[in-house]
């Protein structure tokens, strides 16, 4: 996976892979066929992709084949965020935070303590991570989710997507072309 790398999930377990900054696509055949949604890769061969039903589907050679996971949630799966091949988040609707320390042979749920649906995770470590969703919410863990607590930005519109680019500095983008940025690690927003 390179600089040029864009991977496009959607309904039917649809797949698309371009490594030429989307230029072409190449389908890729999934192991599930319902709504695909957010994808991670931590390096040129290993993903992960978040899907409904509760479901992460995973790959190891690139997307050539894929294998479905179960989280043990029934419900929608958003977004995926894995630090390494073991240490994994997964969030969805009704709040659910669900996390691997296996790869994804395991997975078990977290307390969010919203019902809220969670659309976007990001970890900088296996301890420091958040999570963004409905209503505003933001959630900032630094025990790798044993304890999740709330950060109020200032603004109940639904937040979709968090994404650090190092420890200290993380973009939160939300609903209305709303967005937040840190550069001291989510202090100050």
């Amino acid at each position: 996976i390179g600089p040029d790398s864009v991977w496009i999930t959607g309904d039917f377990g649809t797949i698309r892979l371009s490594s030429n900054g989307g230029n072409t696509l190449v389908t890729q055949t999934s192991s599930y066929g319902g709504f695909l949604f957010g994808v991670d890769f931590i390096n040129n061969l290993e993903g992960w992709i978040a899907a409904d039903l509760g479901r992460v589907i995973h790959t190891t050679n690139a997307g050539a084949n894929w294998a479905t996971q179960t989280t043990g949630v029934s419900s929608r799966l958003y977004d995926v965020c894995f630090f390494d091949n073991q240490y994994g988040w997964a969030v969805g609707r009704d709040g659910s935070i669900m996390h691997t320390p296996d790869g994804g042979a395991n997975w078990w749920r977290q307390t969010s303590n919203t019902t809220q649906r969670l659309y976007g995770v990001d970890f900088t470590s296996r301890n420091n991570g958040w999570v963004v969703g409905w209503a505003g919410t933001v959630l900032h863990t630094v025990n790798g989710g044993t304890d999740w607590t709330p950060v109020d930005l200032g603004s109940v519109i639904e937040k979709y997507h968090v994404d650090f680019v190092d420890s200290l500095r993380g973009y939160v983008v939300g609903w209305n072309s709303e967005i937040f940025v840190t550069t001291d690690g989510g202090v100050n927003w």
